[in-house]
């Protein structure tokens, strides 16, 4: 699954997201195979009979190396959750088409061409049919996008399926996708009293930097002691993106660079 987290401060958005990922199976089939006397004819007959294992889709294995955040246009930024791929493509290749495709816009115009683009590949690679039949309130995938629109700091977080579901979040504060029910829970203590609440206002870049980071870190380090399969680890990416509308890297994977085409200097 994954977990997306940006947090808004008077000096900039930060966007953070760890890198797992996992492998699903589904209800296997198998052939039932053997012979069989009619009790019409008498005679004996060859069956072959596909018969669908009645055990849930579960988790194979996790792989801890996936891009779940990147720029777009260098102007904003973008992390996913959920589905990992679209057809033969990661959805992080699939943003990129869709960087590359469009013009440069205003945040949330942005939201609506890319959620519709994503949208429209997944009914492409899964079949309309089917992805009409995925039940209310489920989707397939979703991603939160951070920057500014008309100079005011804005989280924006989206779920994709049959019916994309959109939700803004202004003003300082943070907003978590993806596996939350750790950092949300972590928020119930703040009706303790208001020391437990975080004074957004006050802090700086780094503060916002640090919480991010800590509330991805303290989700894995939850489920590494619980009896779950993880879906939050591996390395944590973070970005910026500045009052300036610019995009910055904080911390981000070895391969991030190569994946983005980026120019490095090799010393």
């Amino acid at each position: 699954m994954t977990l997306i987290v940006s947090t808004r401060v008077p000096d900039g958005i930060v966007i953070a997201a760890d890198s797992m990922s996992h492998i699903l199976t589904g209800p296997p089939t198998i052939s039932a195979k053997g012979k069989t006397t009619c009790p019409n004819c008498g005679k004996e007959h060859d069956f072959n009979a596909p018969i669908q294992i009645p055990i849930l889709q579960g988790v194979t294995s996790t792989l801890p190396f996936s891009q779940k955040l990147q720029p777009l246009w260098n102007k904003f930024g973008v992390g996913t959750h959920g589905a990992g791929s679209i057809g033969n493509k990661s959805v992080f290749a699939c943003i990129r088409d869709f960087e590359h495709k469009r013009k440069n816009d205003s945040l949330k115009k942005t939201v609506n061409k890319l959620a519709t683009f994503l949208r429209n590949s997944l009914k492409t690679s899964i079949g309309e049919n089917k992805f009409e039949k995925i039940p209310k309130g489920k989707y397939v995938m979703g991603f939160q996008i951070i920057g500014y629109e008309e100079g005011n700091p804005l989280s924006i977080s989206v779920d994709i399926g049959p019916r994309n579901t959109i939700e803004e979040w202004p003003g300082f504060g943070t907003t978590v996708c993806g596996t939350t029910f750790v950092a949300t829970k972590r928020w119930e203590l703040k009706g303790l009293g208001p020391q437990l609440h975080q004074p957004y206002p006050a802090w700086s870049l780094q503060d916002a930097i640090d919480y991010c980071e800590f509330l991805i870190q303290t989700t894995a380090n939850y489920q590494r002691f619980a009896n779950v399969i993880p879906s939050v680890g591996g390395e944590i990416d973070i970005g910026v993106v500045l009052p300036n509308n610019n995009f910055q890297w904080i911390k981000k994977k070895k391969l991030a660079s190569v994946l983005l085409e980026e120019e490095r200097n090799e010393k």
